[in-house]
């Protein structure tokens, strides 16, 4: 048993890091996504209140 519990906690050491690697231009591209999408609506808003002023 106690070798039993030693391959798996090994296996789930080496398998958070690689879930972490997998995941993480997954997480960067919808930053990304987000980013940009929230700076085009900014720039929406603002060009809508520079027609509405002038």
């Amino acid at each position: 048993m106690p070798q039993l519990e030693a391959i798996s906690g090994r296996s789930s050491c080496i398998a958070i890091p690689l879930f972490e690697c997998a995941i993480w231009p997954v997480s960067l591209i919808l930053r990304l996504y987000l980013i940009t999408s929230y700076a085009i609506r900014l720039q929406f808003i603002i060009g809508i209140l520079v027609v509405i002023a002038s």
